[in-house]
């Protein structure tokens, strides 16, 4: 495998939107599946589900980068590799900010792919929690963007 990492991404974006719980938390008063509320790399200026722009709260994953180097075979070719993913969970208010409608998201984001054990397009991996921030964006109109965000390290073997 070439470019491991892109399974790592598809699992995480089939785990977070395929699951029921999650999409509850982030339809907030509209419907369930409303929108679409799991993105890669940044957000969309249109969900591809609701049509309209993404509502908040929603989640964006993006690679970050390795935890450890990769490992290589005798042989010189690789066998293992350590991609980590930050995953985001955003909100915005105006004033102060309160972090328990995003809380609530976090924590089933965790109970999803923190230790995990996956088979996904003949790559075997698991998943582990590494790190945790609080990102905060003042925007010039008065509104806060703030998230909880967790990044998570994959040992993935081939």
């Amino acid at each position: 495998m070439s470019f491991e990492v892109l399974t790592v991404a598809k699992y995480i974006f089939q785990t977070l939107s395929g699951d029921a719980t999650l999409k509850n938390l982030l339809a907030g008063p509209k419907a369930p599946g409303f929108q679409l509320g799991v993105y890669q790399e940044m957000a969309p200026t249109v969900d591809p589900v609701s049509t309209k722009e993404p509502a908040l709260p929603y989640i964006v994953f993006s690679r970050v980068g390795s935890w450890e180097p990769l490992g290589n075979a005798l042989c010189g070719g690789t066998h293992v590799s350590y991609p980590s993913y930050r995953v985001t969970v955003w909100y915005e208010q105006s004033g102060s900010i309160s972090y328990a409608r995003v809380q609530s998201i976090a924590d089933r984001i965790t109970v999803l792919l923190d230790g995990q054990k996956v088979t996904l397009d003949g790559l075997e991996f698991a998943s582990l929690r590494l790190d945790t921030e609080q990102p905060i964006i003042v925007g010039t109109d008065g509104h806060i963007d703030y998230g909880l965000t967790i990044v998570y390290g994959f040992t993935v073997t081939f």
